[in-house]
This record gives C-alpha cells, sequence and structure tokens, in this order.
C-alpha cells in the first residue's frame, strides 16, 4: 500500500469496507431468513397441536362434527395460520386431525422460487380422545 498515492488508499479503503458490509448483510439476511422459518414452523406445529385439542374437545362434549369444526375454525382465526384441512373420523375411538400452514417472514427465501415452499411450513396433528 506504500505504492499509492492518498486519494488511492481512501478508494481502497472504502472498496474494502464496503465489501465487508456487503458480506456481513448476506449473513444477517441468511440468518435472519433461517430463524424466521424454524420459528414459523414450531409456531403452527403448536397451532395445530392446539385447534386438534379443541376440535377433539368439542366433539367429545356434543357429539356434532360440525361443532368440532366450528370450534377448530374459530381458533385458526385468532392465528396468523392458514386452515388447509379438518377431517373428523368418527367410531369408537374418534379423532380429529388439522392441518394448517403459516407463511414465514423472509427477506432472501421468498425470492429464490425453488425455496419458496421452505418459507411455508405445514403442520398436520391428529387428535385423539383420551377417553376413548
Amino acid at each position: 500500500m506504500s505504492g499509492l498515492r492518498s486519494s488511492d488508499r481512501g478508494t481502497v479503503l472504502l472498496s474494502s469496507i464496503t465489501r465487508t458490509v456487503l458480506v456481513i448483510g448476506i449473513i444477517c439476511a441468511v440468518m435472519f431468513d433461517a430463524m424466521s422459518m424454524t420459528s414459523a414452523s414450531v409456531h403452527v406445529h403448536d397451532d395445530a397441536v392446539t385447534a386438534a385439542q379443541l376440535g377433539n374437545e368439542a366433539f367429545r362434549n356434543s357429539a356434532s362434527q360440525a361443532a368440532a369444526i366450528r370450534a377448530v375454525e374459530s381458533f385458526v382465526k385468532t392465528t396468523p395460520d392458514r386452515l388447509v384441512s379438518i377431517r373428523v373420523m368418527t367410531g369408537d375411538h374418534h379423532s380429529i386431525e388439522v392441518t394448517l400452514e403459516r407463511r414465514a417472514p423472509t427477506i432472501v427465501v421468498g425470492l429464490i422460487a425453488p425455496l419458496r415452499t421452505y418459507a411455508l411450513p405445514r403442520a398436520t396433528v391428529t387428535g385423539i380422545d383420551p377417553v376413548s
């Protein structure tokens, strides 16, 4: 660097700082996306468990499929999840299967078409009546 003029030294320094900031920014964006997708996946699974339990409890109390479906739908309205399907299986051991999905807020993953499915985690949970 001793062979550079003082104005060139400033340019080299600015170029190095710019590259460093750019690399740190990319790393931060990737880390944000990874944490966001992980968090969304955990939350959608927890919400699916809760929805299945509520639907199962409503079915046990009323023996009505419609009541079970209403209980699940009313719970899902309070969450940022999207209800994909509800399946009520009656019989000796009734159960309710709930599938939810949630869009994770991302920076980079949403822009890359092959990776977009990772930003939309889905959880399917079956709530089985513990009494029967």
